[in-house]
């Protein structure tokens, strides 16, 4: 590997311009294409997995700090920090160092172990101008050098001289308040069907409330390797000096639910104050306890921004169209009617079921009709803007001019930015696309309401179309915030939206719609395929077993993946999807037995042997059956789910579901689990109740008296339509088993 450590060192201090740059702490650098992106408090992170063959590259950088002045205590003391410690790697690699326009990199490797199989690590240490500055790469292949190298050839460091002196704490600052180490508050994981996120990383958010009575409360949200983690716990608090004493009269841990642990009443000290942590002014609450592990050895604190300023609940202002709408004199029209097709210059869209329109002479703006009270959400039509620069150039400028006409101020995120940005893409319609997320402010007050500020930006010849979403940021209960756009059925409505836009001069290919009926191999099949991935305990070799799903749509599109559609087939907008998720959807063909499955990583064989379709992974053929359809089944009993939480604890409650044979239910709890949403407030299954059935396109579809309409996947698993009240039923995505009563 002494070859790859003289390479990234070299490739690392080669300063040359550069095109398409980001910004985080002092680097300038240019991204890597198609690798994830993962911003946490004071690190950035770059990951490229190839699953097929096990291998994989994660590219840190963490934000600057205090140079000791010598550059090789620098680089011992992030080796320690970054790899010895978590990884009981070597602790005195061979380096090598360079220098240039006055920096000292100087750069080591070790050989580790993580999650049990064999890695590498490479950490470069960049110091100079009183900072110093870490680059660790971990990887198990070499072929991925080349990039590292587009990370690290073109980085620029910043060689303003950091201030050695520490910032003061600002004892005019409250304690009181709420302050979360996370973007506002503990948040949900939603991925692209509404569903929470469970992944094999770990994610971790903390959140403080502390009130002018001197109670307090804390709430923690983990989740990790499949399972999520909610702990709480409240008391009283007191201060003396730079000393903070919370006294924990309660706390809640679960899996799922929650269960109060008396024992765990106690008293803990902390020191703390309130200023600038190591990277930022803030202020943060930037709280140390004894024997809690720090990743920084010259900042041994947690820090945590204020959200909300001394109440117990927030309350939102509401947001004025009349003072923000793109022209302030312009008269609303007459609505559109939800469902027709809207106009605004060039572009024409599909207006939302259940939205309205309102017409303004340099823009139109949809919002949904069923909004609930306290919440905003606005989709705009912007005017198109004419600009000479790269489609990310593009993308900065038009943030920058939404930000003027919205009247708002930008939030900073750890990159440095004031947004998150998506890579450029070219979509299904053939015309190029890049989009953005970030947090702003709207109003006046020392803490303005905070919402956030999406934009779609659409290349058409030399102009660019631009779409914003604005949206509130809520809470839920006293512990998860949300945006309006999070609930699975505005999803759906905005990028059902933004991938239905066309353009009066814009030739684009024909676009088929999807159906799972049709001749050949048109349908859904199951069957058992293997995975390469990280070892892990059951598969040491990193080679697993899994159930996956394969579904072969009418107009050539097809999905290959671990899990069915939340909500099943019906209405689904297969070509948004997979602008969505790329890896799991492709293409494919079909004739005389034989054809090939076109995935964005691999071109996959396929065959039919005995009414069984085989397909060829990883050099190994597996077996896929196709499912019966599920179209006009009835069910006709009271089936329950489990009482036990996914950690095996007893609830004490069995949620049910009843259904009878013409067509009618009663929900008792079943539907909130079915539906996999673990944040109250964005599960349209939180509250019971009752309506009419209808079983289509693999999808439940449960329309309730109270006008609710909530779609669970039904793949038919062991189901025979003929048998109205089977022993069990398997519903959703996850396949819950349900058992009649």
């Amino acid at each position: 590997m002494k070859k790859i450590i003289m390479f990234v060192l070299l490739a690392a201090i080669m300063h040359q311009a550069i095109a398409q740059t980001a910004t985080f702490d002092i680097a300038t650098y240019t991204p890597p294409k198609e690798w994830t992106k993962v911003i946490g408090n004071g690190v950035i992170s770059y990951t490229s997995m190839n699953k097929d063959k096990g291998i994989f590259c994660v590219l840190s950088m963490y934000a600057s700090s205090a140079s000791s002045g010598d550059a090789n205590t620098d680089f011992k003391t992030e080796w320690t920090d970054r790899v010895v410690t978590p990884h009981q790697a070597e602790a005195n690699p061979k380096t090598e160092t360079q220098s240039q326009e006055g920096w000292i990199a100087v750069s080591g490797g070790a050989q580790i172990k993580l999650e049990g199989a064999d890695a590498y690590s490479i950490l470069t240490v960049f110091s100079g101008f009183g900072k110093k500055f870490s680059v660790l790469t971990t990887l198990n292949d070499q072929s991925y050098v080349n990039g590292i190298d587009a990370i690290l050839k073109d980085i620029k460091l910043d060689k303003t001289v950091k201030n050695s002196e520490p910032v003061s704490t600002d004892k005019s600052l409250s304690i009181i308040g709420t302050w979360s180490d996370y973007s506002g508050s503990l948040g949900n994981y939603v991925n692209s069907s509404g569903v929470f996120i469970h992944s094999a990383d770990t994610h971790e958010m903390h959140q403080y409330i502390f009130n002018g009575d001197k109670t307090f409360a804390y709430k923690e949200l983990i989740s990790s390797n499949n399972i999520s983690l909610y702990t709480e716990s409240s008391g009283t608090y007191s201060i003396a000096g730079d000393n903070l004493t919370l006294t924990i009269k309660m706390y809640k841990s679960g899996f799922g639910t929650i269960k109060e642990d008396k024992t765990k009443e106690t008293t803990e000290q902390y020191k703390f104050y309130i200023g600038a942590n190591k990277w930022e002014a803030g202020p943060f609450l930037n709280m140390h306890k004894d024997g809690n592990y720090y990743p920084w050895s010259d900042f041994p604190y947690d820090y945590y921004k204020k959200i909300i300023n001394g109440s117990k609940s927030e309350t939102k202002d509401s947001f004025d169209k009349n003072k923000t709408a793109i022209n302030e004199t312009a008269g609303l029209q007459a609505n559109q009617s939800s469902g027709a097709i809207g106009k605004f210059g060039s572009l024409t869209y599909n207006i939302p079921k259940g939205w309205k329109v309102a017409k303004y002479p340099d823009g139109d703006i949809i919002t949904p009709l069923d909004i609930p009270k306290g919440e905003f959400l606005e989709i705009w039509v912007q005017p198109a803007m004419n600009f000479s620069g790269t489609i990310e150039q593009a993308l900065q400028k038009s943030y920058d001019e939404t930000i003027v006409n919205l009247k708002a101020t930008k939030m900073n995120e750890v990159n440095g930015g004031s947004y998150t940005a998506v890579t450029a893409k070219t979509s299904f319609r053939g015309w190029e696309y890049i989009r953005c997320s970030g947090g702003i402010h709207l109003g006046g007050g020392e803490y303005p309401p905070e919402y956030g500020l999406d934009l779609f930006l659409i290349k058409i010849n030399s102009r660019f179309e631009q779409v914003a979403i604005i949206k509130s940021r809520n809470n839920c209960s006293t512990y998860s915030r949300y945006y309006p756009s999070d609930k699975l059925k505005y999803y759906n409505d905005i990028e059902n939206f933004l991938f239905s836009v066309q353009f009066t001069e814009w030739k684009e290919p024909i676009v088929q719609a999807a159906t799972v009926k049709g001749d050949g191999i048109v349908g859904v099949w199951q069957g058992i395929s293997m995975s390469v991935g990280m070892a892990k305990p059951g598969a040491e070799l990193g080679a697993e077993l899994k159930v996956k799903q394969l579904i072969f749509f009418s107009n050539g599109q097809a999905y290959f993946g671990k899990d069915f559609p939340a909500e099943g087939l019906d209405e689904l907008n297969t070509w948004a999807k997979a602008e969505f998720n790329r890896r799991d959807w492709g293409t494919y063909s079909f004739s005389n037995g034989r054809g090939v499955l076109k995935l964005s990583y691999a071109e996959v064989p396929l065959r039919m042997e005995n009414n069984k379709l085989v397909i060829t992974t990883n050099k190994t053929d597996h077996g896929f059956i196709e499912t019966n359809t599920v179209d006009g089944a009835k069910f006709n009993g009271t089936y329950a789910l489990s009482s036990k939480n996914f950690a095996g604890e007893e609830t004490g409650k069995t949620p049910l579901i009843s259904f009878t044979a013409d067509g009618k239910f009663t929900d008792n709890g079943a539907v909130k689990i079915l539906y996999h949403q673990y944040v109250d407030c964005l599960n349209a299954g939180q509250e019971p109740g009752a309506g009419t059935y209808e079983v289509k396109n693999y999808s439940v579809i449960l329309n309730y008296t109270d006008g609710r309409k909530i779609k669970i996947a039904f793949i038919g698993t062991d189901y025979d339509k003929s048998n109205l009240s089977p022993a069990a039923l398997t519903l959703s995505f996850n396949e819950d088993v349900l058992k009649k009563k």
